[in-house]
Parts: C-alpha cells; sequence; structure tokens
C-alpha cells in the first residue's frame, strides 16, 4: 500500500527545531475539523474492531460455522481487524502532523500496511478458488479437503506478503545507501520509485482481480450448464413419472436441484463480498497505479479519500457476513444478546469449547 508524502501521509507534516534537533508537530487541521474527523476515524476504528472480533469469536464458538470455506472467511476478518488497529494508530498521525512512535514502530505500522492488503486481495482468491472447486468437483473437494489443507492455505497469502515487503520496506534504505525518509514521518523508502510501484499495484490488485473474475466465470459456467442439465433431466422425469426407474431419477433430479440451489446461492454471496471488494479497493488501486507513471500528478486529497475508501472495505466486510450467510446471523444475535446481559453458558464438549445463550 503505497505510503508516500505525495499519497495517504499528504496531510501529515513537521518541521525540525534547530535549537533543540527535535521533531515540533503542527496541527494540520483547525479545531472544528479535527473534532469531526476524530469523531468519524474513531467510529471507523470501533466499528472495524469490534465488527471483525464479533466474526473471529462466532467462528470459535459455532461449530456449524467452521466449514472449510469459512476458514477463508476468517483469515480475511483477521486481516480487516489488523485493519482496524492499523486506522487506530495512522488517525494520529494523521491529526497529530508527525509520527511520535520511533522508526521501529513506524517500521512495523508500514509492514503490516503492506502486507495486509496484499493478504486481503489474495484471500478472495482463495475464496474464490475454494468456492469453485466446491462447486465444479464436489466429490473430490469432499474427500481431499480437511483441516489441515485449509489452514496452510490460509497462510499462503500472508506468507507471499511477507516476503514480498518485508525486504523492500526494512532493508530499502540499507540496500539504497539514502535515507529518503526524514525525522518525524512514516513513509516507505521505495515511495519514488516507479517500478517497483507499478509491480506492487499488479501483485496487490491486476493479478488477483484476474485470478478472482476469471473463477467467478468459471463458477458461473459450471451452474448454467448445471442448470440446462436439470432442466432436461426434470422434462424426461416427467415423462416417466409412472414407471420404477422414473421415480429414481425424480429423486436424483430433486437432489440435483438442492445441492445446485445451495451453490447458486453461495455463487451469489461471494459475487456481493467481490463486488463490494472491487468497489472500495479499485479507485485506490487505480491511483497507486497511475500516480507513478504520471509524475505523481493525482491531487492528494483524493488519494487520501480512495485510501480510506480501501480501509472502509474492513469495516463493511463484517457487516455483510450476517446477511450473506444465515448462521452468522443466528449467532451473531446469540453473542450480542448475552453481551447485552442474558446469562451465557459455557460447556465442553469433545475437547471443544461451545457459548451458549440462555433464553
Amino acid at each position: 500500500m503505497e505510503h508516500p508524502e505525495t499519497s495517504t501521509l499528504a496531510g501529515v507534516w513537521n518541521d525540525s527545531d534547530s535549537s533543540t534537533g527535535g521533531i515540533v508537530c503542527h496541527d494540520y487541521y483547525n479545531v472544528a475539523s479535527t473534532v469531526v474527523l476524530s469523531a468519524l476515524m474513531g467510529l471507523v476504528c470501533v466499528v472495524t474492531i469490534t465488527g471483525n472480533t464479533l466474526v473471529v469469536v462466532a467462528f470459535a464458538v459455532d461449530r456449524k460455522l467452521r466449514s472449510f470455506g469459512n476458514y477463508f472467511i476468517i483469515n480475511l476478518a483477521i486481516s480487516d481487524l489488523i485493519v482496524g488497529l492499523l486506522i487506530s494508530v495512522y488517525a494520529p498521525y494523521l491529526l497529530r502532523g508527525c509520527w511520535q512512535l520511533t522508526r521501529p514502530g513506524c517500521l512495523a505500522f508500514l509492514l503490516l500496511d503492506y502486507v495486509v492488503p496484499l493478504a486481503s486481495a489474495w484471500n478472495m482468491a482463495l475464496i474464490s478458488l475454494d468456492r469453485y472447486w466446491s462447486v465444479a468437483r464436489p466429490i473430490e473437494y469432499r474427500l481431499k479437503m480437511n483441516t489441515k489443507v485449509a489452514v496452510l492455505s490460509m497462510a499462503v497469502p500472508w506468507l507471499a506478503g511477507t516476503i514480498w515487503y518485508l525486504p523492500s520496506v526494512l532493508l530499502w534504505e540499507t540496500l539504497s545507501g539514502q535515507q529518503a525518509v526524514p525525522d518525524g514521518k512514516c513513509f516507505v523508502d521505495f515511495y519514488d520509485n516507479v517500478g517497483y510501484l507499478i509491480a506492487c499495484s499488479c501483485i496487490e490488485f491486476v493479478l488477483p482481480f484476474v485470478t478472482v473474475a476469471s473463477i467467478n466465470v468459471l463458477i458461473y459456467l459450471n451452474i448454467r450448464r448445471r442448470s440446462r442439465g436439470l432442466m432436461t433431466a426434470s422434462s424426461r422425469s416427467a415423462a416417466a413419472t409412472s414407471s420404477s426407474t422414473g421415480a429414481d431419477d425424480s429423486q436424483t433430479t430433486a437432489k440435483a436441484k438442492k445441492l445446485l440451489s445451495r451453490d447458486k446461492k453461495s455463487a451469489r454471496s461471494l459475487a456481493i463480498l467481490i463486488v463490494v471488494f472491487l468497489f472500495t479497493w479499485a479507485p485506490y488501486e487505480i491511483c497507486a497505479f497511475v500516480h507513478p507513471v504520471c509524475n505523481f500528478c493525482i491531487p492528494n486529497f483524493t488519494l487520501e479519500v480512495v485510501f480510506w475508501l480501501l480501509w472502509l472495505n474492513s469495516t463493511i466486510n463484517p457487516m455483510l457476513y450476517p446477511f450473506l450467510q444465515q448462521r452468522f446471523r443466528v449467532t451473531f444475535i446469540r453473542l450480542l444478546g448475552c453481551s447485552c446481559g442474558s446469562p451465557a453458558e459455557l460447556r465442553i464438549a469433545g475437547g471443544v469449547v461451545l457459548f451458549e445463550c440462555n433464553a
């Protein structure tokens, strides 16, 4: 995620005090603007952290939510939760005018700020791939998919993001021999390296987008083919209802219709999640790609707006899950009911902690 002075941190600045050698912070906004922005950013931060924590807790306490497909939803929720924590660190920097959490703290912030979006983008691709595998090859999916495979798959985006960004975030200054970041600032040293920024945009957005789009086209084609096959089978079954073979065919067709209906619902849920992802991510990633190409011509205000739109995706996602999956909705209601004062019980069955709200 691009963090040069010409990008998301354009609104913050500082001066060096020549007499003390220290950093003098200046409030970038007036008092009224600071109050309004603090309230808005605080609200986004609290909703993001609370919502995604609720998703993780729901997955932990409700065994029925622990389908293999939902493992990748939880992986996305974890990355969104980290985004909420990053907002709590970034907001004071934006309002205060300078970075005061030391250079190592800045590097840790930047590493997470770059790795988390890349992991989120590729996790969307994993969610799509998981849905396609379960739709196109259901028998193979049931035989080969297990907790170990799911957890290892969850780790792949995080590992890839760390391998890609860890050397550049931590070692760019050492390898280049130049200090590009002044005291009191927090942005990456490669902020003006056009080639690397374009490569980051491709790896973080273009390739995941192409992957997600391709997989979802395959899901759509598979569902359409099965729908046509069911229409043909239904016609044959209706013509042979009087025979025992016709009755068997009718039962098979009914079962196939049920599976197709489930897959259609799953595909619609995935499509909604992806559309929201693209709507919130595309403006920033397009700007991040175009900005270095046009010699950093995009206004700072525009970059700040699209940057916050990208982060809002992490706020929106936990609101979508209960609408897309009934089980999430039921578990959220139970958890919120207990947190609001209803008595709760914890019991252990088979080594698994179960959470129950009493009526």
